[in-house]
């Protein structure tokens, strides 16, 4: 079984097992050129910093023709060029290690072949305790005219991480590279996580794609498993009168977001279990509460608007008056909005979008969904300071209890 093939994974280990991760780093490195040049100029770093006399030189010159790269494998099967140990860890070796000819017939952890230059043998021990001597230098065959480099490689995982992190974030990275790469990342982050030096938001220096991470890291802590990340990091709740809360960094802020009665069924719950008084008294506590009436058609929003209503107006048209929160038919669309356009809740421009997007369609409803967007905003430093006295997991907890009990939604959701 080649291990390589992204599609053949090892399925006998743990997620957190060290092949794991050296084998998600070298698919990763085989599978994005610019990964791979990435990783070698780490190592020619590292080589310099060390005193190598030899570097290894920058993948557009190394590269005669693609390179080849194993795992689990008993030696390189290069002949000639110049081999190169490299130790990745968690930390640096506290004594300089040896690279010589051993008969030591342990499987090298990753082999990546430049024919006929270069030959780089990685060993990963995610926890440098974990190393033993003797395990940087490589068995070869007797007739072979590789020549060892005396000096290993040692390289930081938080290093590599980081540089990865760095090509993701100045968007040099094609599509399918870019979804590789973010897989990485959440895969180090979730088994390694002692590996990831993004863990708190300072130290993200206020980069998008950093913030995203650590924000989907903070809501992963809250609610394994229901988390994504695009432009925010959003959790997917199962069910409930809310089902999404997002958190992002929004122009100074770190912002929390909740969107009760986003469909038909979740505005009906909002409207049933909503406490008025409560909720309203969000806003003296510095929540942000607004109208965020929108038209459906099979879950795409496709109209949204307030209309001249002010908050507690929207509040009573749509909660306190019994006022019908369902799906309408074709049939019954035009009377709809001319209701609605009557009683101020949908303005003259609202109404003609209603129109294009739904009269003038083959839309067979309009799924009427009069729900709230509700906000708490961090400024970022405040934020920043609350990550690092390692607060802020417990305080967004608690923000999103204080919004979701004034619609009787229990949080963390029962079973989590």
């Amino acid at each position: 079984m080649d291990h390589m093939n992204y599609y053949e994974p090892y399925n006998s280990l743990e997620a957190h097992h060290e092949n794991q991760l050296t084998r998600a780093f070298l698919v990763l490195l085989r599978l994005s050129p610019q990964v791979q040049g990435a990783f070698l100029d780490l190592v020619r770093k590292r080589q310099l910093e060390a005193g190598t006399a030899e570097l290894i030189p920058a993948l557009s010159e190394i590269a005669r023709e693609t390179a080849v790269v194993r795992t689990q494998t008993a030696r390189p099967s290069q002949s000639t060029g110049r081999l190169v140990s490299i130790f990745m860890s968690d930390d640096h070796l506290k004594e300089s290690a040896e690279v010589g000819d051993t008969d030591r017939r342990a499987l090298l952890d990753g082999v990546i072949e430049y024919n006929p230059d270069w030959i780089l043998v990685i060993e990963n021990k995610p926890r440098v305790g974990d190393y033993r001597e003797d395990q940087l230098s490589v068995p070869l065959d007797d007739d072979t005219d590789v020549e060892r480099e005396e000096i290993p490689v040692d390289l930081l995982w938080s290093d590599m991480v980081t540089r990865i992190t760095s090509l993701l974030e100045r968007g040099l990275l094609g599509y399918t590279e870019t979804l590789l790469a973010e897989d990485f990342l959440k895969f180090v982050s979730t088994h390694f996580e002692f590996l990831n030096p993004y863990t708190t938001l300072g130290v993200c220096r206020r980069s998008r794609v950093l913030v995203v991470k650590r924000c989907g890291d903070i809501l992963e802590e809250l609610l394994p498993g229901t988390v994504r990340e695009q432009r925010a990091a959003d959790a997917i709740l199962p069910s409930g009168t809310a089902r999404l809360i997002s958190l992002a960094l929004e122009d100074g802020w770190l912002r929390l977001g909740l969107w009760p009665g986003d469909l038909v069924s979740q505005a009906r719950s909002f409207g049933t279990n909503v406490r008025r008084a409560e909720f309203f008294k969000l806003l003296e506590k510095g929540w942000t509460v607004s109208p965020n009436l929108h038209f459906s058609y099979r879950g795409s929003h496709r109209v949204y608007g307030q209309g001249e209503m002010d908050l507690e107006q929207y509040f009573d048209y749509w909660y306190a008056s019994g006022r019908e929160i369902r799906r309408f038919q074709r049939e019954e669309s035009l009377e709809l909005f001319d209701q609605l356009e009557a009683d101020r809740a949908i303005g003259k421009a609202e109404r003609s979008a209603l129109e294009r997007e739904f009269t003038m369609t083959k839309r067979s409803f309009v799924d009427l969904c009069p729900g709230m967007e509700v906000l708490w905003r961090w400024p970022i430093q405040e934020a920043e300071e609350l990550d690092r006295q390692g607060r802020l997991v417990n305080l967004v907890q608690e923000r999103v209890f204080e919004a979701m009990s004034t619609w009787n939604q229990v949080f963390p959701p029962r079973g989590d």
